[in-house]
């Protein structure tokens, strides 16, 4: 949320392959998302290729 604390989130693909849906209960309405921003989070996400997603994310706020 704008509060800029982030909290573990629930994914789903769509059938497209190339949309990433995701949501938390405790954030109702959420402004940024980060997948495998630490080092030691364990990265499973894939694209249709088989290969792995590298760790993003979608803000630009300060470390």
């Amino acid at each position: 949320g704008e509060d800029r604390v982030f909290h573990l989130a629930e994914a789903e693909v769509d059938w497209d392959g190339q949309t990433i849906y995701v949501h938390c209960d405790a954030v109702p309405q959420p402004v940024a998302v980060r997948y495998s921003f630490r080092n030691w989070m364990g990265a499973n996400l894939q694209t249709s290729y088989g290969i792995p997603v590298p760790p993003f994310r979608s803000d630009d706020w300060p470390l």
